[in-house]
């Protein structure tokens, strides 16, 4: 057994326990019952392909079938997960296959009410209050920076590059120090005279 095959096996081994099965909020995956979604990060060129039932995700390595397939890149992912879902990164997020599998996928990684009942049921309330106002303050932050930077940015494209002289507006600038160091001279030989 390779070493991706190890991995996978302990983490159906996780999602397979009865604790995480009893965190489950029920019919959360009632819609997508059967159904096989293909996860590709392009960056890394790794796929992942997650088969739903009622009640479970079970990871596979490989599938010839699957009902939709969600590229895109591991930072536009992890970007898209700590925005809580901006159009940002998710313009940049391709989905191809069936519409109803990718939109109950979508609206099962949109609710943010079952998310939270159950990570709160798998960890705990206290425990989750507090990872929550942990990521909430990464979260505010990334989005501050991020806001920041593109603001900085587009400031600097409109405003800041107006300063940086153009090649026409230099060769004027050089002929109109030459003109007046001309006139300069002329009138230093004026006043010697």
């Amino acid at each position: 057994m390779n070493e991706e095959s190890a991995t996978l096996s302990i983490l159906n081994r996780f999602l397979s326990s009865k604790k995480l099965i009893e965190s489950i909020p029920p019919s959360l995956f009632k819609d997508l019952s059967g159904k096989i979604v293909k996860i590709k990060i392009d960056d890394l060129s790794y796929k992942i392909f997650l088969k739903f039932s009622e009640d479970s995700i079970v990871l596979l390595e490989s599938s010839n079938d699957y009902d939709v397939e969600i590229k895109s890149s591991l930072a536009n992912y992890l970007l898209f997960i700590i925005s809580r879902g901006s159009s940002s990164y998710s313009s940049k997020i391709k989905i191809n296959g069936d519409v109803d599998t990718a939109s109950n996928f979508n609206s099962i990684m949109s609710d943010s009410k079952s998310i939270k009942e159950f990570i709160g049921n798998l960890i705990g309330i206290k425990k989750y209050v507090f990872i929550e106002k942990i990521f909430t303050f990464f979260a505010d932050g990334a989005g501050t920076l991020s806001s920041d930077l593109e603001s900085s940015v587009r400031d600097y494209i409109i405003y800041d590059l107006n300063l940086i002289p153009t090649k026409d507006e230099i060769q004027t600038y050089l002929d109109e120090v030459d003109d007046l160091n001309s006139r300069t001279e002329k009138l230093l030989q004026k006043f010697n005279k």
